[in-house]
């Protein structure tokens, strides 16, 4: 808090750390808030329904930045079906709703072909590596090819446009 430095902190699915440090300091949120820094609660979600439970034991337990954004991953979506009517069920569940009333942000997470994103998870790239046709050093696999470079790169431009509007709590 002293050097007000930048983290990113990813708990990951059915990761308890967080909600262990939430039981000894319960308005963690405010205390970072308090010293001058932002903090920014992103759930991800898939269209299952389990889902909503890390932002209800969140929530509940009074975790609630006041940037809070419920992320819909349509990567996890049945690509043949719309994605509002996909995740309709999580959209119109209370645990939803009522983040959204206290001013949660719901943006999308387009989704990116399957076996474009198996072959960067595969390789471990990050997203502007796969873009650029780049591997790390030593690596003896060849980079991501042509057109699935060009999928990459128009994917990453769809999520900058889709998260323009949180943009400012990122910086």
């Amino acid at each position: 808090m002293g050097q007000k430095a930048s983290a990113l902190l990813d708990f990951g699915a059915g990761d308890v750390s967080l909600g262990k440090v939430l039981e000894s300091v319960p308005r963690l949120h405010e205390t970072l808030e308090g010293a001058g820094l932002g903090v920014v609660a992103c759930y991800t979600l898939t269209p299952r329904i389990d889902d909503l439970d890390q932002l209800r034991l969140m929530e509940n337990g009074g975790f609630r930045p006041k940037a809070t954004v419920l992320l819909l991953n349509e990567g996890r979506a049945d690509p043949t079906v719309p994605r509002v009517e996909a995740f309709a069920p999580v959209i119109r569940h209370s645990i939803f709703r009522n983040a959204i009333a206290r001013g949660a942000l719901a943006l999308w997470m387009p989704a990116l072909e399957s076996d474009v994103m198996q072959e960067i998870e595969s390789k471990r790239l990050h997203f502007g590596m796969a873009r650029d046709g780049l591997v790390p050093d030593g690596a003896t696999y060849a980079g991501i090819g042509g057109l699935r470079r060009s999928m990459v790169a128009r994917w990453l431009e769809r999520m900058e446009q889709e998260h323009a509007p949180i943009k400012s709590w990122l910086l």
